[in-house]
């Protein structure tokens, strides 16, 4: 449950703006489909919209404008990483990635992006300009981009995105005595694969829209 009150343990639990950023980065596999669904938005809340944005076209405008700096992001690890010292839950999770990865055909095959979770970076010191440098660029491109989706879930409504290769965020909000509830769950992109590609023989088609999941194998 993703339930606005005093006690936090979450950043979505509280009524602050919240960065771009994709889920659960510092997992060994980080869910492919998010879901989130809204069950209660007081019409007396001001702000609290939901923003989607797909970094795909961003990463490509990077690597057209900017090839240098699109390939140190494909080629500079990084860590993402959570303590969770928690009252039921212990766990301290961290892995290494690179911000943008490429399949075998030089392709996106999925996009790394929660700067809440990164940890300070450790590279040779050769490469921690170049870092910077690149990183700065794509995150200014992020926050100025005019693709973005900005929409206020209303009661029912339900948002389904790819998770690696969107972020979302939220804007602030002031509750004024009212509630905001959305339950928060992950679906594995292999199912939603499956279902695709199932229901691709039964129309007697081929190709499977590469834009659906994360890698064009």
């Amino acid at each position: 449950d993703v339930l606005t009150h005093d006690h936090i343990d979450d950043l979505g639990q509280g009524t602050g703006h919240l960065n771009f950023h994709q889920d659960l980065l510092y997992y060994e596999a980080p869910p492919g489909i998010q879901v989130f669904n809204c069950v209660r938005n007081d019409p007396c809340i001001e702000g609290g919209e939901s923003i989607l944005l797909d970094l795909y076209p961003i990463a490509e405008e990077l690597r057209l404008k900017y090839p240098d700096k699109f390939r140190t992001l494909t080629q500079v690890p990084v860590t993402f990483e959570r303590s969770i010292m928690g009252k039921y839950e212990e766990a301290e999770l961290r892995i290494g990635r690179y911000h943008i990865h490429l399949d075998r055909y030089d392709q996106i095959s999925a996009i790394n992006w929660n700067t809440y979770h990164l940890e300070p970076l450790c590279v040779d010191e050769d490469l921690v300009e170049n870092y910077y440098d690149a990183f700065l660029c794509f995150s200014k491109m992020i926050e100025e981009s005019d693709l973005k989706i900005i929409y206020r879930v209303s009661p029912g409504e339900t948002l389904f995105f790819n998770n690696r290769r969107f972020v979302h965020s939220r804007t602030g909000f002031k509750l004024n005595g009212g509630v905001r509830h959305f339950n928060g769950f992950y679906v594995h992109i292999d199912y939603l694969r499956s279902q695709f590609q199932l229901l691709a023989k039964k129309l007697r088609k081929d190709d499977t829209s590469k834009h659906v999941f994360s890698s064009n194998v």
